[in-house]
């Protein structure tokens, strides 16, 4: 029983072991499927405290419903979310007119929201409403246009005597890829995938029953040109690579998928 416990305790402190230095800041948030990529920028008619307020809620809930976005970071290939607020003379009361843009093709689509008043800074209640109306609203156009990116994994190279563990690494890949909507294909010779991935792996045997395991992701474009490399490396014990590989093979996936999810949407 106290060895299953520490097999247990080992995978779940194997997320910080395994983890590698990310290649973008903390300030620019990630989910953990990307449909599109949202800046939020200004927000007319309201005081710059209460507006930043505003945007860090929203940001909070794009990124709870899996959509990748930022308030400081801009570039050319994110949807604009802009918000003006009005006031309507005839009803005495407020209106916060929203407007989603399209990169590339400035189709703008157009969200409003009925305000009593625009003194929202001390009304927290009043900010999470409109969050959660102009996330939802947000979800609602993006998810018309939802799509999985097709990667195609060339070698799996270091497990060829080890065709168990290599059925169940491919199992879990494939699992896994669809929560980034990743389509996930193998040893295709047609040229229709997005990018192209190698994954090696080098298990060398070392003294008290330990394993030296690294596992290298290369991510190539279309063309086999090398857009990065992703590394991981973990000294285990051979029964946790032998009893709990299911676990340990889904941990690593995880790992190497969040950053190869953020280096495609920042190669856009």
């Amino acid at each position: 029983m106290q060895k299953i416990l520490l097999y247990i305790f080992i995978i779940i402190t194997l997320s910080s072991c395994l983890e590698i230095e990310k290649p973008f800041s903390e300030s620019h948030n990630l989910s953990n499927n990307v449909y599109k990529d949202i800046y939020i920028s200004n927000i007319i008619g309201l005081k710059k405290t209460t507006s930043d307020k505003l945007k860090i809620r929203i940001n909070n809930y794009l990124n709870k419903n899996n959509i990748l976005s930022s308030y400081k970071h801009y570039n050319k290939n994110n949807y604009i979310l802009t918000a003006t607020v009005i006031e309507d003379n005839n009803y005495n009361s407020y209106k916060m007119i929203w407007k989603l843009i399209e990169p590339n093709t400035n189709k703008t689509t157009k969200f409003i929201i009925d305000l009593n008043h625009k003194n929202l800074e001390k009304n927290k209640g009043v900010l999470e409403k409109i969050s959660y109306k102009i996330s939802n609203f947000i979800l609602q156009n993006l998810n018309k246009d939802i799509y999985y990116t097709t990667i195609n994994i060339n070698k799996i190279n270091g497990l060829k005597d080890q065709l168990i563990h290599k059925n169940i690494f491919i199992k879990n890949i494939k699992e896994l890829g669809k929560i980034y909507k990743f389509e996930f294909k193998f040893n295709e010779k047609n040229y229709n995938n997005d990018y192209i991935l190698n994954i090696n792996f080098v298990l060398k045997i070392l003294n008290n029953n330990q394993i030296d395991l690294k596992i290298e992701w290369v991510l190539k474009n279309y063309n086999n040109e090398i857009i990065a490399s992703i590394e991981q490396n973990k000294i285990i014990s051979e029964d946790i690579y032998i009893n709990l590989w299911p676990n340990l093979s889904k941990k690593i996936i995880e790992l190497a998928l969040k950053d190869i999810n953020y280096l495609i949407n920042i190669k856009k």
